[in-house]
């Protein structure tokens, strides 16, 4: 697979994550979870998640819309990969070190597709950043 390629895949991806926020919801019981929770702390959390989609959306359509240019090697594209590499290396981080065991251990498949997903993604962006225009 060519590293223009993988960017592909790898904004394709990110917008298949889209759906996710909208089962997650229910899944995960938010509203249950967060009945507790004062009005602006509701608020916060829903607009954070909103943000997360929007986010989604923006970056799959740049890998989209651009793979040839963060694959180019440029200043601008490589640091731009750099951070996208740093953004979703952080998140097997937080998933394997923050995340809950026992509610990954119930969700297994879920929590290794979610791994994967993640880890590809930030190799993929890492190999963009390290590169100096490979193709």
């Amino acid at each position: 697979m060519t590293l223009i390629t993988a960017i592909r895949l790898a904004g394709l991806l990110q917008l298949a994550l889209i759906p996710v926020n909208f089962v997650a919801p229910y899944k995960l019981r938010y509203a249950a979870s967060l009945a507790g929770a004062t009005p602006v702390v509701r608020n916060i959390f829903y607009v954070h998640a909103g943000y997360i989609v929007f986010v989604l959306a923006g970056l799959g359509a740049l890998c989209l819309g651009a793979a040839d240019f963060l694959g180019s090697g440029a200043p601008l594209a490589r640091w731009t990969c750099g951070y996208l590499a740093a953004f979703w290396g952080i998140r097997v981080l937080v998933q394997i070190f923050y995340y809950d065991r026992e509610e990954r251990r119930r969700n297994r498949a879920l929590d290794v597709a979610f791994l994967t997903l993640f880890g590809f993604l930030a190799a993929v962006f890492a190999a963009a950043a390290s590169t100096g225009g490979l193709r």
